[in-house]
């Protein structure tokens, strides 16, 4: 029987202690709660020695406030600004546009042998084994290039 009551006391102890604390932050997003809040108070700068705590607080402590009020204004204008750009996307139903960029993507005009566009083994098609204008075989001149592929 005291077996019985000691393994209960010891499981109701065990779960007890799994519990979460209450004084735990609650975990997700809560209303009112940055969840990315600033690491420190701006008002630990009046307490910096060398300088008054009137230069401390003008100095300091207000513009690393007015800084921080003007970067919670600049990321609401930012959502409002992603929101109407969605929403502008979403009634009018552009395609989206553009190509996609390579790095060192050259396209195939350098570092092959046709020279310009001519892909004719290096040989300038009118007159064969004769190197073209400026050196390069295929008879292509400096400059001038197949135009955009």
């Amino acid at each position: 029987m005291k077996t019985a009551i000691r393994i209960t006391a010891s499981c109701a102890f065990i779960a007890a202690m799994t519990t979460t604390a209450t004084a735990q932050m609650p975990s997700g997003n809560v209303p009112g709660l940055n969840p990315n809040g600033p690491g420190y108070s701006p008002y630990l700068n009046l307490l910096r020695s060398g300088n008054s705590a009137g230069f401390n607080y003008y100095g300091l402590v207000r513009p690393e406030l007015q800084f921080r009020n003007a970067f919670k204004g600049m990321e609401q204008q930012i959502g409002a600004n992603q929101a109407g750009i969605a929403q502008l996307n979403d009634q009018r139903g552009l395609p989206v546009t553009g190509h996609t960029a390579t790095f060192l993507n050259t396209g195939g005009y350098f570092m092959n042998m046709s020279g310009g566009g001519n892909k004719s083994l290096g040989m300038s098609p009118g007159r064969p084994g004769v190197a073209g204008a400026g050196g390069m075989m295929g008879g292509a001149s400096r400059g001038a290039g197949a135009g955009p592929r």
